[in-house]
């Protein structure tokens, strides 16, 4: 076909034409993650599944709440355990192991209840993406002109199968991350807030209090930390996009092999072909060493961040327990508090590497869904 001809077969098609590109090229998506987000996420509305999505969102955050109650009371828990072995009180800790068995057995049963929640959200999920781009893809003469216009034809397959698969996957990975980490900071900034005020300071025959002393010390910890992970992680986000291009391409060159596997050994060209993949190979090797390059050095600043938290809480609480103002079950107690807190401020630090990766396949299925209107 002429140039024409082939504009005037993308518009019967109602194909978007892309830009030629190379294979290993980046996608190439309009707007922000949120406008991108709202595109691709739009066409929910009027799917026979939102009714079933809204409700496993629902059940999914009330088991959450619900959590984040029994957090509580475990972490009150620990204040009166701790001061039952401080005082050598039989009583008092014979009643605290039973508290702590009613406390765990409730939130074991919400465990398995979100986990079974969360497994059936990403099954529906993933089930009215697939079907949305399977509509879009489907439409007649669409597939075939799709393939000549760009790499988003020549690799749909991977887009629609593994690229939405892990879509859903971090989306609701990462929803649910995100929900317990805000709702684990609201419910326990208050208890490191009120503690605060047992931490004394001495200097010189004065002493004084500062006020929400724990709750600043886990928000500095916490920015510190989020702010080099960002600079240290954020290149990732192109290596992954660009990781799965390749991907992309040598399992297409793979799939033509297996597909003309009669022709090419009838005229005796296997010779040819393992040439022609050594480049397809080459590619993914390189851009996986880059990969892992960059992963390592993300996990100084991951795995160091979580060392750390293992005694800057102690660090921090020491100075009102030396003082004499926090017995050693409310230092415990201001452990577990400023952990949960400092848990929910770094799940940005712990999440980033997932992030990337979802930012990246968020980029190729909504290059393919942009290049499919309805």
């Amino acid at each position: 076909y002429n140039k024409n001809d082939k504009m005037e077969r993308y518009m019967i098609a109602g194909i978007v034409p892309p830009q030629k590109v190379t294979a290993a090229a980046p996608d190439v998506v309009s707007g922000t993650v949120w406008c991108q987000l709202k595109s691709l996420f739009g066409t929910l509305r009027t799917s026979p599944l939102r009714g079933r999505l809204i409700w496993l969102g629902i059940g999914i955050t009330v088991a959450i709440c619900l959590s984040m109650v029994g957090q509580v009371k475990l972490n009150a828990w620990q204040g009166d355990f701790f001061d039952a072995l401080e005082q050598r009180d039989l009583g008092a800790f014979g009643k605290q192991v039973l508290v702590f068995l009613v406390v765990v057995a409730g939130l074991l049963t919400l465990v398995v209840a979100e986990t079974w929640l969360r497994e059936m959200l990403e099954v529906r999920l993933r089930e009215w993406l697939t079907h949305d781009l399977l509509d879009r893809w489907l439409v007649p003469t669409r597939a075939y002109l799709l393939a000549l216009t760009s790499d988003i034809g020549v690799n749909p397959d991977q887009r629609m199968q593994a690229d939405a698969l892990r879509l859903t996957q971090f989306s609701v990975s990462l929803s649910i991350g995100l929900l317990r980490a805000s709702l684990l900071l609201v419910s326990f900034l208050g208890v490191l807030w009120l503690l605060s005020s047992e931490v004394v300071f001495a200097l010189g025959e004065s002493s004084f209090t500062v006020p929400g002393y724990f709750v600043w010390c886990a928000l500095i910890y916490a920015s510190v930390g989020s702010w080099l992970t960002w600079r240290i992680g954020r290149p990732l986000i192109g290596i992954n996009a660009e990781r799965y291009a390749h991907e992309a391409e040598l399992r297409f060159a793979l799939v033509r092999i297996s597909e003309y596997a009669e022709a090419i050994s009838v005229h005796g060209g296997e010779m040819d072909e393992r040439r022609a993949l050594d480049r397809p190979v080459e590619r993914v090797v390189q851009v996986t060493r880059r990969l892992a390059n960059g992963l390592a050095r993300l996990t100084w600043i991951t795995s160091g961040y979580g060392w750390l938290a293992l005694l800057v809480p102690i660090l921090v609480a020491a100075p009102g327990y030396f003082h004499g103002t926090l017995s050693f079950g409310e230092l415990m107690m201001t452990i577990g508090a400023f952990n949960q807190v400092e848990h929910a401020l770094r799940w940005f630090v712990d999440s980033f590497p997932q992030i990337a990766d979802w930012r990246a396949t968020l980029r190729r299925v909504v290059a393919l869904h942009e290049a499919l209107p309805k």
